[in-house]
């Protein structure tokens, strides 16, 4: 259950964001939808490693999916924005379902390389198929999406990628506390505890990656719309491998964790922009000195520390406790009485 203190802190978070988003230049707009996008995306694969246990290295084929169906939808079928994003969410979501069930019968590293398969199947799919995908030139929206009429600009898309950032915060809340959550943390952690329960783990999993590839996709109509161009080389592997990294450095399994690791996967190479050539050799050097300090993710860090300095309440005297001191006291009370 939400504290209130957390709730009134969401709630200033959240203002704050939408009021910066409103009120920033293009550029911080820009970084800010990137940062959006990118949280939308650590949030779903935060369901599949953080709750589910499970490692794919392939789903940025989700969202190439997810944005070149957007795409498609708006200018050769002539579908509105949300219908076009709603159709890609709901095809990914089924390819997700159909990788799932054989996928999920593997484990550790054999489903990381049927997913990193997938991620190339899908990106040669992109270059070969000329004739819907443009191939190599990719494609190009000839106008900005627009939702009841009105005209989506970057801006616009920042303060929505926030407000979905937001929802996808709660709904994650929501999930990890639901019999759905506890059931994926159980075949994460003891698997033959689980099967003892009756619980299918390959379907439990299957729903975890079914939920981490709608999120993909949702963030890849997103990402369409603000770049306004997209082709095979926007989708690369080493971007799923950023995604992950996101999570892991963030903090697997903590609501929190994508945003803040979503941050530094976007804000970590912007920084690091002067050093030209060795700016990629520099970002992994981080990321691999953040995860070394702290293996549990920043936010794990920082519940370690919060833990650590927090003054611990005395533990209440239970009733045998309590009944002993009372005793004390009488024989002390009898005592004194006695040598007056």
């Amino acid at each position: 259950m939400i504290s209130r203190a957390s709730l009134l802190i969401a709630v200033a978070a959240f203002a704050i964001a939408i009021g910066y988003a409103a009120v920033a230049d293009s550029y911080a707009v820009f970084l800010i939808a990137t940062i959006s996008l990118t949280a939308i995306a650590c949030i779903g694969l935060n369901v599949l490693l953080g709750l589910a246990g499970q490692i794919s290295l392939g789903h940025i084929g989700f969202m190439a999916i997810g944005a070149y169906t957007t795409v498609l939808l708006m200018e050769k079928a002539g579908w509105p924005y949300l219908a076009a994003t709603a159709g890609a969410i709901v095809l990914v979501s089924i390819v997700g379902g159909l990788l799932a069930l054989p996928a999920l019968r593997v484990r550790g590293p054999y489903l990381a390389m049927v997913t990193i398969a997938f991620g190339f199947i899908v990106e040669h799919v992109t270059i070969e198929w000329r004739d819907l995908t443009g191939g190599g030139n990719g494609l190009m929206l000839s106008a900005p999406p627009s939702v009841f009429g009105y005209a989506l600009s970057e801006r616009s898309l920042a303060i929505a990628g926030i407000v979905l950032v937001f929802a996808g915060l709660f709904l994650f809340e929501r999930l990890k506390r639901s019999g759905w959550g506890y059931a994926m943390r159980a075949a994460r952690d003891t698997e033959v505890a689980t099967r003892s329960l009756g619980i299918d783990l390959v379907h439990v999993r299957a729903v975890a990656f079914v939920i981490s590839a709608a999120a993909m996709a949702l963030a890849g109509a997103l990402f369409a719309p603000l770049q306004g161009y997209i082709s095979p080389s926007s989708f690369p592997f080493l971007q799923s491998v950023l995604l992950l990294f996101g999570v892991m450095v963030g903090g697997a399994g903590s609501a929190l964790g994508p945003v803040i690791g979503a941050a530094l996967v976007v804000l970590l190479p912007e920084a690091l922009s002067d050093l030209a050539e060795y700016r990629l050799l520099a970002f992994g050097v981080l990321l691999f000195v953040v995860l070394r300090a702290a293996p549990s993710g920043i936010v794990g860090l920082v519940e370690q520390l919060v833990a650590k300095f927090r003054p611990r309440a005395s533990p209440r005297p239970g009733p045998r406790s309590r009944r002993r001191m009372s005793i004390r006291r009488s024989s002390k009370r009898i005592t004194r009485r006695g040598s007056t």
